[in-house]
This record gives C-alpha cells, structure tokens and sequence, in this order.
C-alpha cells in the first residue's frame, strides 16, 4: 500500500534533494579543481637515476611551494649504466617563467614515513628560460652516507678531545 505526500513534503522532498545534489556537485568540482583539471598547466621532465618511491601524485614543489604533480614515472628501455628512470610532471603555469634552463629537480623525502617530494630548484635568470622542459638531476641525500660521514666526524672528534 502507498500513501502520496502532502504539498508540504513534497516540496521538502525536492528541496533535500536539491541540496544533497548541489553539494555533492560542489564536492565534485572542488575535488577536480585540486586535482588540476580545470587549472592552466605545463608539463616538464626530469631523468633520475632511481625513482626512489616516486608515484604518480606525489607532490612537486619549487622553493617549497606546491607547484604540482608526478604524472607518471617511466622506467627506461635499457638497464644501461646510464639509463634513468623519467619522472613526468606537471606544474602550475604561473611557474612557467620562473623555471630556468640550469633549473634542478630531487626526490626529497619530507617525514620518517618515507613519503617524498619533488623538489625544484628553478635556476637563475642568467641562464634564460627553460625552453624544452627538462629539468637536470640532482641526486637525492643518501642518509646512511650522511650518517656514515657524522659517525666518523664524531670520531675524529673524540680523538681530539682525547689528545
């Protein structure tokens, strides 16, 4: 059996509706617009030699402010001695003219969880614009080296202090 709604449901009814739809339209377009679909980009590349984690979303920054992101990561053809593994990005276009030609890109990691970035260095303006969008390598920190070097740094300091 079905009972049919008053005037006054009805139109509460529809009004609910209205609203969950708008705001799940709103949640859409606002999930769009952080992912960049609607935003003026460019995409550039850059050659490492070890992805170290890096995957399709993870962050870039240049001089620390989100500029983008990976797109995707290319493993290369050949395992060579100097094959690289190539990191396609895309940034916001209000970097385009602030990446240079000698500008650099790292993985850098940003918490003890292992999560990375890709940090950008953009260059200087002496060097003119980056014309092709490739960014050079910069080798990421290897902790255990630096841990290495201040073990042997605290040694000599010891023996220093010992003397």
């Amino acid at each position: 059996m079905s009972q049919t709604l008053t005037r006054w449901q009805a139109a509460a009814l529809g009004l609910v509706v209205v609203v969950a739809v708008a705001a799940g339209g709103a949640g859409l377009a606002r999930v769009a617009a952080r992912q960049g679909v609607w935003a003026d980009t460019f995409d550039a590349t850059v050659a490492l030699p070890d992805a170290h984690d890096v995957a399709p979303a993870t962050p870039v920054r240049v001089r620390g402010v989100d500029a983008g992101q990976v797109v995707a990561v290319d493993y290369p053809d050949d395992d060579g001695p100097d094959a690289a593994v190539v990191v396609r990005i895309r940034l916001d276009a209000k970097f385009r003219g602030r990446l240079f030609a000698d500008a650099t890109a790292q993985v850098y990691p940003t918490g003890m969880l292992g999560s990375k970035v890709i940090a950008v260095s953009p260059g200087s303006p002496a060097a003119g614009p980056l014309a092709d969008g490739r960014l050079a390598a910069v080798p990421t920190p290897d902790l255990m080296a630096t841990a290495a070097k201040l073990g042997a740094a605290a040694d000599e300091a010891k023996k220093l202090v010992a003397d």
